[in-house]
């Protein structure tokens, strides 16, 4: 079953970016990576760079499912900029996605408050890391406990489901599994990813 949050804490966030909150502004989150890495390149002083700028940069590459970037973003962060609240609430995020551990992330999205463009951002990386959560659970699975199903997807199981109230189990739909059956045998790449989330899981 998934628990209501408890009372998240409100955050300040400490610099205002105009690309950046013009991309978020079009829900362009794809390309918010990729406009900090160029204010970084061009900014004369690495040290005047805003922790937000680093904010950003780290959950666009987390948004773009592009873990390694996001971890040499954090080691350029300078040490003394680490322990500050923002970035202090952004790398949870990324540990836990690096992890594996989609349960840490939902619960380290929804103890803060994100300010400003740093709301909807999360929120968007937030659906994205679950519709991807939710595809993997379907093609490695046929049946799996609610609860697990709630913490691996942050969230309510949709169609493609059977319920067993009675053993609080999930069974695939037959519609859900025919339709899997006739769908294109997956790439190499595909399998793989799947190979090493359901690993994953049996290691959390």
């Amino acid at each position: 079953m998934v628990r209501s949050a408890p009372t998240a804490r409100v955050m300040q966030s400490d610099q205002h970016i105009p690309s950046v909150s013009a991309a978020i502004a079009n829900k362009s989150f794809d390309q918010i990576a990729a406009i900090c890495e160029t204010h970084e390149i061009e900014a004369a002083d690495l040290d005047a760079c805003g922790d937000s700028l680093y904010s950003f940069q780290i959950l666009g590459h987390l948004y773009n499912d592009d873990l390694n970037d996001a971890r040499f973003c954090w080691k350029r962060v300078p040490e003394s900029r680490r322990g500050g609240q923002e970035l202090g609430a952004v790398f949870p995020l990324l540990e836990a996605l690096w992890r594996n551990d989609y349960k840490a992330f939902y619960a380290a999205a929804a103890a803060v408050q994100w300010p400003g463009d740093l709301g909807p951002l999360v929120l968007a990386l937030r659906a994205r890391v679950a519709a991807k959560a939710e595809r993997l659970v379907e093609k490695a699975y046929t049946s799996i406990a609610i609860e697990e199903y709630e913490a691996l997807t942050g969230q309510k199981p949709g169609k493609g489901w059977d319920v067993d109230a009675t053993n609080k189990f999930l069974v695939r739909s037959a519609d859900a599994n025919r339709g899997i059956q006739e769908a294109a045998a997956f790439s190499d790449a595909t399998l793989g990813e799947i190979t090493k989330y359901v690993v994953a899981l049996d290691d959390t």
